[in-house]
């Protein structure tokens, strides 16, 4: 039987685009814009070439009833093995009943906006601007079904969750093996920026999710590359984690000079690091200001929810990003990441939050936070309210109240009958 037959309207023999579409936007695909599907819709879409109007004004207005020749949509097929496997009878997506997923989501971010508790970082002055207001929620799973919620469009800094990114791109530059001659594994048990070091891993910053190991872990990145070239070298590596988000990431310059300005407690860590060996005393004054600025640079970093959710999807499926089918990081540094990130990613909330949520994840002081359900998905959270530890409240408690410990995740939500549960083991 054709994957087709069930989309075929029997009084025309022809294909129902408005079903087959159902299909998908229904399982949290939206063929529209999901750019697996740029070269099925090429395909498919009505009118010549020479229309005056964009290809893809010309499908949306006819797309809704529909029928096209089942020869043209067994063209289409051969464009996307996507495609292909997704409409397949048998194919299950790992969001089974994704309406339902969704409307838990949804249900749970409405009941945490209304908490309005905490302040508003400001060290950082450019943060300050921030809208108490603002909460965003985007969830992205390793098949690319998407579901947004809130202000996810608005652009935020990542702060401390470009730490992981960063970590994942020195080991796979250099080694885990070498990355760790210079940075420890073991939480800290102290405030993200203290001026400290871990004496029994031998004088070495306790993680790469604190300032001293964040720092340390800049001063490795292409050492022998000119400024522009290291920035590039992470920029680029963080927009292939992002890819097929709608929303490209972008760099904001007027946090990093707020960063730069008042980054005073950084620069002493930076001259602390160099005073204890961590990093090379050889480095001239100018090749040490370079350090602190990429790191206020990868700080610096926006994107939004939905982007961050894409790069969530992409650790959770083993550093393969689920639209471009790129190997962004090897299995081996996105185990490493995500174990780093259970342990050390929620500032000192991190023993709470692996007991609680049982998470991978990272926060940072803009009020994001990136969660990564292995082989399941990301979910990525905004809300410039933040607790006593630095993390978005709303972010926390939405984590908290969703219970996706992921004992019951790798259990296939064992209080769930298996043919009703949402996420496919």
């Amino acid at each position: 039987m054709s994957i087709l037959s069930r989309f075929i309207t029997d009084s025309t023999g022809k294909v129902n685009l408005r079903k087959m579409f159902d299909h998908f936007y229904m399982n949290g695909i939206n063929i529209l814009e999901d750019i697996r599907f740029n070269n099925v819709l090429h395909t498919i879409s009505p009118g010549d070439s020479e229309s005056k109007r964009p290809w893809e004004e010309s499908f949306a207005v006819r797309m809704f009833g529909e029928e096209i020749d089942v020869r043209v949509m067994e063209a289409a097929l051969k464009e996307s093995s996507t495609f292909r496997t997704y409409l397949a009878p048998d194919f299950e997506y790992k969001i089974r009943n994704f309406q339902r997923f969704k409307t838990e989501l949804e249900e749970v971010y409405e009941e945490c906006k209304k908490e309005n508790s905490g302040e508003i970082t400001t060290y950082i002055p450019s943060l300050a601007e921030y809208h108490h207001d603002k909460w965003a929620v985007s969830f992205c799973s390793v098949d690319g079904q998407i579901s947004n919620m809130g202000d996810f469009t608005d652009m935020f800094t990542i702060q401390s969750v470009t730490k992981p990114l960063l970590y994942g791109i020195v080991s796979d530059d250099i080694g885990p093996e070498n990355v760790h001659k210079y940075i420890g594994r073991e939480p800290s048990g102290f405030g993200f920026n203290k001026i400290r070091l871990s004496y029994t891993a031998g004088d070495i910053p306790h993680n790469p999710l604190i300032n001293t190991g964040a720092i340390t872990a800049a001063s490795l990145v292409a050492p022998n590359m000119p400024p522009s070239k290291r920035f590039d070298h992470c920029f680029s590596r963080y927009a292939r984690l992002a890819k097929g988000s709608q929303t490209p990431i972008a760099f904001n310059n007027t946090v990093y000079l707020s960063e730069k300005h008042m980054g005073h407690r950084n620069y002493a860590i930076l001259h602390y690091l160099v005073n204890k060996g961590c990093i090379s005393n050889s480095i001239s004054n100018a090749g040490i200001t370079e350090i602190i600025d990429l790191y206020f640079q990868l700080c610096s970093i926006e994107m939004n929810t939905q982007a961050l959710a894409v790069v969530g999807g992409t650790l959770a499926n083993g550093g393969i990003n689920i639209f471009t089918k790129n190997q962004v990081f090897t299995p081996q540094t996105v185990q490493n990441m995500l174990s780093l990130m259970l342990m050390c990613g929620m500032y000192d909330y991190s023993g709470h939050w692996a007991f609680d949520v049982g998470l991978p994840a990272k926060s940072g002081v803009s009020g994001s936070i990136l969660v990564v359900i292995p082989g399941v998905g990301g979910l990525a959270m905004w809300a410039p309210l933040l607790d006593t530890y630095g993390n978005s409240v709303k972010g926390v408690k939405f984590m908290n109240r969703l219970q996706l410990h992921s004992c019951t995740v790798n259990h296939l939500l064992r209080n769930v009958e298996a043919e009703h549960s949402t996420i496919k083991g």
